[in-house]
């Protein structure tokens, strides 16, 4: 596991030695531990994918991710669902809870809050897989490599943001892309996705605001 964080990365942290600890009240599962036990956080090349850290109280570390206003402003969407990584793109990887209550590796999208499970199921299959390979397919590659060379180039505390949502109608091309901030980008989109989750499919919506002031939480 380290050799391959090593490879793929562009900065990762050291082996997490502290207790396991609860996040959000949900116990995170084995594989999750083992992880973090091999580096405390990582970011792959380009930022493209950030693994958040065990043990920072900063806005890389998990309990940090799980508390912030960006997470509270989709509200019931991500009750019960703990945030441990994100991609470039600002969607979330984490566990949420399957039929029998235990820990389901998934990935929320956070363009409408919808929840998906990864494939591989265990983190390490998962991240060596789907991640640590020439071409990773965890999330759009293609896209967020022309983003990058046409200079939209988001840093850590950032994400690739469609500047017109794609919920709100937006084009799913490079044209349509710009950085935003984290807490900016999460929280518009929660309240928009929050309003599309009421709504029937189609619907236009109306009613959300783009001053970070108003995400819940604040």
């Amino acid at each position: 596991m380290i050799d391959s964080i090593r490879t793929h990365s562009q900065a990762h942290g050291s082996p997490y030695d502290g207790p396991e600890f609860p996040v959000k009240g949900h116990v995170l599962p084995p594989d999750y531990w083992e992880v973090v036990r091999a580096a405390d956080g990582f970011v792959t090349h380009h930022g493209f994918f950030r693994f958040f850290s065990a043990s920072s109280e900063g806005p890389q570390g998990i309990r940090f991710r799980n508390a912030s206003p960006s997470v509270d402003a989709y509200g019931a969407l991500l009750e019960g669902f703990v945030v441990i990584a994100e991609d470039i793109f600002g969607d979330m990887y984490g566990y949420s809870a399957d039929e029998t209550g235990a820990p389901r590796l998934s990935k929320f999208y956070c363009e409408g809050g919808e929840i998906e499970s990864c494939e591989p199921s265990g983190l390490p299959a998962f991240l060596a897989r789907r991640l640590f390979v020439q071409q990773p397919d965890a999330f759009d590659l293609a896209l967020a490599s022309e983003a990058l060379g046409s200079g939209i180039v988001p840093g850590l505390d950032e994400h690739l943001a469609f500047t017109l949502p794609l919920i709100a109608g937006g084009e799913y091309d490079v044209e349509n892309l710009a950085v935003e901030s984290t807490e900016l980008h999460l929280g518009l989109l929660g309240q928009m996705s929050l309003a599309h989750s009421e709504l029937p499919d189609g619907t236009p919506i109306s009613g959300f605001t783009d001053d970070p002031s108003s995400v819940p939480g604040r």
